[in-house]
């Protein structure tokens, strides 16, 4: 049972830290915009779009602005980390880079598919090292004699 709690706690953090960091990195994009004296705004999600999306109108567009999204995500799995007093940072700096996949991909004018096969490793590492260590505390309270 202790188990079955474990991970239903354990999709709830991702889940919470999803929806959390999509907002942050829309954000992101906007607060940048506002800063280098664009106009922006944050559409979180759309019904006419699937995929969460930053409005910005620039005379004068600046490549900071695909930084923001990634900068306002980062300080994240570490907010997450302390406040559920578990060690979520691997994987939620592995969604972070994910999320912002695209965004490097366009600053860099590089491929998307590095950042993405990167991200997506050291996120699944990071999960397998979260679940590994809950459920090696299960079995060190369980008393097997």
């Amino acid at each position: 049972m202790k188990v079955a709690k474990i991970f239903v706690r354990f999709f709830a953090i991702n889940i919470l830290f999803i929806l959390l960091a999509i907002t942050f990195h829309e954000l992101g994009h906007s607060v940048f915009s506002l800063a280098l004296g664009c106009k922006a705004k944050a559409v979180i999600f759309d019904t006419a779009n699937p995929f969460p999306y930053s409005e910005i109108y620039c005379t004068n567009f600046s490549p900071l602005i695909y930084l923001g999204g990634l900068i306002f995500v980062l300080p994240l799995p570490f907010l997450v980390s302390w406040l559920m007093n578990e060690d979520f940072r691997l994987s939620g700096i592995g969604l972070s880079f994910l999320m912002a996949s695209h965004d490097l991909s366009l600053l860099l004018g590089v491929f998307i598919e590095p950042f993405i096969f990167v991200s997506f490793i050291v996120s699944f590492l990071g999960e397998v090292k979260t679940i590994n260590f809950s459920v090696n505390q299960v079995f060190k309270n369980i008393d097997l004699k």
